[in-house]
Parts: C-alpha cells; sequence; structure tokens
C-alpha cells in the first residue's frame, strides 16, 4: 500500500499510505500491538449532524472499548437516542457507551475525562482540535498516555474532466455542492474546476449545473438562515476588482443557490450555502499544482474523469496532500475504508500521524457516474426527497 492504491477487503474503496522509512516500521508495528484500549472518547461537531457521533461509537466497539461520545452544544439529542437504539439491540455494547454533554474548554470536566481515555478524538474547528491538543500534549507531558487524534477544518474541490464535462456530471456535481450545505469538511468550498475542450464549455457546464441545482432544490428548498449567508457573499464577491464582467451569475427562480462563472483563476474556500463557483482550467493537473499552499486544510475531491485517468490523477492528489477521491455525486456520502483527513479509522489511534493516507472510494468512475446519474434521475422524477412536491 506504500507503493500503490490497494483494495480493501469487503469494500470497494482503494487506500495508499505516503511515509518515510522510519512511519513504515512504526505501521508494521501495529500488528504487534497488544495493549487493550478501555476508552476513547470523541468530541463531535454541529456541521455534519448525527454522523460522527454514530461514527464514534461504532468505531469504539470495534477496537471493544467503552466510547464516551460529547455531543455539540446545538445538535444534542441525535447522539443520545442512537445509543438508545443500540441499547436495545445489544444490551452488552449499550453498557459502554456513555453520551456526556458539557461546555467546551471546561476544564475541571475535560481533564478526568482526558487522563481516564486512551484516546481523544476530536472532530471540530480547528481552534477547537489546537485546543484540545495542547490540553493532551501537556497532560502527556505529566505522565498521561493518551493518544489525540485531531481533525480540524477542512475544505474540498470539484474537478471534471473535458471528457466528463457534460450534463449528466453537472448533476452528480449538484448535489455534492447542495449537500451539507457545503460545511462538510469535504464539501467543494474551493470550487468546481472544469476542464476545457469538453462536450460542455466551462460556462456552459455551469448553466448546466444551475439548471440541474434547481431539479434538486424544488426537494431540498434552502432555509433563510443559509439564504441570507449566501446574498451576503455575493455582494462581496461582484464587489471585487477583480469581478471586471467576465463573470457570469446563474441565480435560482425560487433564491435556493447561485452559481457564479469566474473567468479568473483563484482559490478561495468560500463556497458555502449554495453559492456555486465555476473556473474554466486548461488542464487538472494545473489545479493540483496550484492548491499545494493550502495541503494542510485539503480533505475530499470530488472528481468526474475516464478511468484511463485514474491512477495518474489519484497519485498526484495523493502527493499533494488530498485524503479522499470520491466520485462526483458522493461527496456527502463517505464509504466504508475510506482514510479521513489523512489518517486511517482505528489505525490512528495507535501509530504516529505522520503517515498520510488517501483512498479512492471507486475504481471504476465511468460505470459509476452512469449507475450514480440513472438514481438521481430516479429521485428527481419520483419525488423521494419530498413527495408532496409533486414532482413525479
Amino acid at each position: 500500500m506504500f507503493k500503490t492504491f490497494t483494495s480493501i477487503d469487503g469494500a470497494n474503496t482503494f487506500v495508499r499510505a505516503y511515509a518515510g522509512f522510519r512511519d513504515k516500521i512504526a505501521l508494521k508495528k501495529i500488528s504487534q500491538y497488544d495493549k487493550e484500549l478501555e476508552l476513547v472518547t470523541y468530541i463531535t461537531p454541529s456541521n455534519v449532524p448525527g454522523f460522527i457521533e454514530s461514527l464514534g461509537i461504532f468505531i469504539a466497539s470495534i477496537v471493544k472499548a467503552a466510547g464516551l461520545i460529547k455531543t455539540p452544544s446545538v445538535q444534542p439529542l441525535f447522539a443520545p437516542l442512537y445509543a438508545e437504539s443500540v441499547a436495545e439491540k445489544s444490551k452488552e455494547i449499550g453498557e459502554t457507551i456513555a453520551v456526556v454533554p458539557w461546555a467546551g474548554g471546561d476544564q475541571s470536566i475535560e481533564d478526568i475525562i482526558f487522563r481516564n481515555s486512551n484516546v481523544v478524538s476530536v472532530v471540530s474547528s480547528t481552534q477547537t482540535a489546537m485546543s484540545v491538543k495542547n490540553r493532551i500534549d501537556e497532560l502527556n507531558k505529566n505522565g498521561n498516555p493518551i493518544k489525540g487524534c485531531y481533525h480540524g477544518g477542512k475544505f474540498g474541490i470539484e474537478l471534471i474532466g473535458r471528457e466528463m464535462a457534460n450534463r449528466d456530471v453537472a448533476g452528480l456535481a449538484a448535489i455534492d455542492g447542495i449537500g451539507y450545505e457545503g460545511y462538510m469538511c469535504g464539501s467543494p468550498a474551493f470550487g468546481f474546476f472544469v476542464e476545457e475542450g469538453g462536450e460542455l464549455s466551462p460556462i456552459e457546464f455551469a448553466e448546466a449545473l444551475a439548471g440541474e441545482m434547481e431539479k434538486i432544490s424544488r426537494s431540498i428548498p434552502q432555509t433563510n438562515f443559509f439564504r441570507k449567508l449566501r446574498e451576503v457573499k455575493i455582494g462581496e464577491i461582484i464587489s471585487r476588482p477583480e469581478f471586471d464582467g467576465g463573470q457570469r451569475i446563474f441565480p435560482s427562480s425560487e433564491h435556493n443557490f447561485a452559481v457564479i462563472y469566474e473567468s479568473n483563476f483563484n482559490l478561495n474556500p468560500i463556497g458555502q450555502n449554495r453559492l456555486i463557483r465555476v473556473f474554466g482550467v486548461k488542464s487538472l493537473e494545473e489545479v493540483i499544482e496550484k492548491i499545494k499552499p493550502w495541503k494542510e486544510y485539503l480533505q475530499t475531491a470530488g472528481v468526474a474523469i475516464g478511468n484511463d485517468r485514474l491512477q495518474k490523477i489519484s497519485e498526484l492528489m495523493g502527493k499533494t496532500g488530498f485524503s479522499n477521491i470520491r466520485v462526483a455525486g458522493t461527496v456527502a456520502l463517505p464509504r466504508l475504508g475510506e482514510a479521513w483527513d489523512g489518517n486511517y479509522p482505528v489505525y490512528e489511534f495507535f501509530i504516529p500521524d505522520k503517515v498520510h493516507w488517501a483512498s479512492i472510494n471507486a475504481i471504476d468512475f465511468e460505470n459509476e457516474i452512469k449507475e450514480l446519474t440513472k438514481i438521481k434521475n430516479q429521485v428527481i422524477k419520483d419525488g423521494v426527497f419530498n413527495p408532496s412536491l409533486g414532482i413525479r
């Protein structure tokens, strides 16, 4: 797995590890690790409601440890309800789960919990993750052997090869733009980069993307809270000096999104609240090269390319710092066996963070795109998201 992307048994996922010689040795030693974990603590975020809480409970049970979940203050109900559901199915596992809300940064509570934890995993803002890291480092210096796993703020990007610049792919890209209102760490906040020379030009792709988002937004309308945030950001963009007339805005008829085609290439992770920014590029390799300065903040790329380019592009992205390479349309849908912020679930409890992991969530992108398009079209046709809207 240090030389090429390797398949994960039981999953349509492929992973590769990038590391120096010493870190490779450390990775091999995991097979000889015989210390049992007793308590894994998860500090969970509010931007992906329910996902990290359930994942934390699941992973703790895999390593046969008790799991303590700190709920986000704005989403306090899912974790205890999920824990109760687990307990109904398995009393034995249920007894190993604790859900504890507390005010973040309360040292009197956190020191007790951290000292009694083998692992503390933080999934939150970079500020919160670094605050917890500083405290864990201090406790470790005082003789408390705690493994900290820190997942701070990250951003994503969407890359569309010229061979896939068509309306079907625009429909899948629209799903990536809408998912979690762009606040998931893997959401394409940097923008959608479309190679020139395809069936649709970049500006035509932007128009098609707007049309597809209009369809999906009828089933998943946007709330006023996110709508107002987007409108403020649009005002900031069009007031910039570089917004010189080479751009075009494709608005939503019901104010559920805005697609902006920008002629000037730039990297700025502001694509939240269904503010979709589309750029035309000569090559995807150009984008990957220019995004290197953002290495510490890269996570996921939604990708639509031909199978003959997949290995080469994936290698470039893995070396650049991307963690997840996902088929367009699946950015908000993590799959079994994928990497996570450059780490690997469970392994990160035991090994140094210097090993960088990257994963591909499929090996046949062309077929995946065909199958995902069928599903997306059926969902829109049958109104599965919201049958009362009468989308039939």
